[in-house]
């Protein structure tokens, strides 16, 4: 399926990448304008790409270490990423570069600022835990994450998907290098519990 959504997604006028979207990856941009305008995410630093709003967990239970677990219908801070931020990020990085380093340095200096909301009784108190869905859930781990795979029904498939068709947007632009690498991605779930976040950032950390 991954194959033949980047397939579909070029035009005479060249292929996705970079911000464009060609052929049908259009409708994959409206999708992601549309998520934006439900949900309203609330930025943590203007220079970063993690947003957050705060809702209820919509499926599955969290483990927290040494604290109850959350169940469905507990209200979470929820993840969301911007790809288009994450790009500016990603830009700012020499040619040649490997720009994963600053992305987790980007990461890191805004789970910080979550961590000190957290500690200044700046989010509600019923919320104990930090939520998200990604295709980079792999990585996480690096930002103190717990992961795993997210169930495999067929919301998994198509929300896989919709991730996947955004990366090819805003990605290099080479199609047959993000087909290989694309293919192998899988949809995630991480968490954090907020007793976590605030021990991991403490004050002043970056």
């Amino acid at each position: 399926m991954v194959r033949v959504v980047l397939s579909l997604g070029r035009s005479p006028w060249g292929v996705a990448g970079y911000g464009r979207a060609r052929g049908v990856l259009h409708v994959f941009l409206l999708g992601e304008y549309l998520a934006r305008r439900r949900h309203s995410p609330r930025v943590l630093s203007p220079d970063g790409f993690i947003r957050y709003e705060i809702a209820p967990l919509p499926r599955g239970c969290l483990p927290l270490p040494a604290r109850p677990p959350v169940y469905p219908g507990e209200r979470v801070i929820i993840f969301h990423f911007d790809n288009k931020a994450m790009v500016g990020v990603v830009s700012s990085v020499p040619g040649g570069a490997d720009p994963s380093g600053r992305l987790l340095n980007v990461a890191r200096a805004e789970l910080a600022v979550l961590a000190a909301l957290a500690r200044d009784g700046a989010l509600p108190a019923d919320v104990r835990a930090a939520w998200g869905e990604t295709v980079l859930a792999a990585g996480m781990t690096r930002l103190g994450f717990v992961t795993r795979r997210a169930p495999a029904t067929v919301r998994t498939a198509f929300v896989r998907l919709f991730l996947l068709g955004l990366i090819a947007i805003y990605g290099d632009g080479r199609p047959l290098r993000q087909t290989r690498r694309l293919s192998h991605m899988y949809l995630g779930e991480i968490w954090m519990g907020l007793d976590d976040l605030q021990r991991r950032y403490p004050t002043g950390s970056p």
